[in-house]
């Protein structure tokens, strides 16, 4: 018994100290106002994004922030899988990071196809397309199973960066997994293993 007591105090002390409670998330800043306000968005105004806009959210999704060119996000094995397209009313453009610019590829009109129901991408009247390529891990022996959860982590770190941008800057979004893939590697003639891996709609949102 007396062996007992002491060791059952300390076993209740531990158990206290497990429970200690986390002083409050300062949420002053720029980044905790920025996740305090990250939701999924999904009725928009229609009002297209300014061009100052566009830029820096596909800066902050894909752009380059390092003099030795890496990007915003982290990457598997430091291989960019992705290539980040821009679909509004106006056409499909490629971003091209390392030159921070945007190059047409098709003028269609492919905001229907953003997502399954094909409503939100006309709606908000932007959608980031991000089409991912397995094919950069091929000299690795990566399995299928290994390349699809390297190119999921790095599409998780996109779409978080987009999520972040977009709160902070009074900005709607919502991750579309549902995106119709085929008919967007169709009608952007996609090379053999590139593949429409999910789309970001943004807008502003309706009130």
């Amino acid at each position: 018994m007396r062996t007992t007591l002491p060791l059952l105090a300390l076993l209740g002390l531990l158990s206290l100290a497990a429970a200690s409670p986390l002083p409050a998330p300062a949420l002053e800043d720029g980044l905790g106002k920025a996740l305090q306000n990250r939701q999924t968005i999904r009725n928009f105004t229609g009002k297209p994004l300014p061009a100052q806009q566009l830029s820096q959210l596909l800066w902050a999704a894909y752009g380059v922030n390092r003099p030795d060119g890496k990007l915003t996000v982290p990457a598997a094995l430091n291989r960019h899988a992705f290539s980040l397209y821009v679909l509004t009313q106006d056409g499909a453009s490629l971003y091209l990071p390392k030159e921070h610019r945007l190059d047409q590829v098709s003028p269609k009109n492919l905001l229907p196809l953003a997502d399954g129901s094909g409503r939100l991408g006309p709606a908000a009247g932007t959608a980031i397309l991000l089409v991912g390529n397995a094919k950069v891990f091929d000299d690795l022996g990566a399995t299928p199973e290994k390349a699809a959860f390297y190119l999921g982590v790095e599409a998780g770190a996109i779409c978080q960066d987009i999520y972040l941008y977009c709160a902070a800057q009074g900005l709607g979004t919502v991750c579309c997994g549902s995106l119709q893939a085929d008919a967007l590697a169709k009608a952007l003639q996609l090379p053999q293993g590139q593949v429409p891996f999910l789309t970001m709609v943004v807008g502003f949102p309706a009130r």
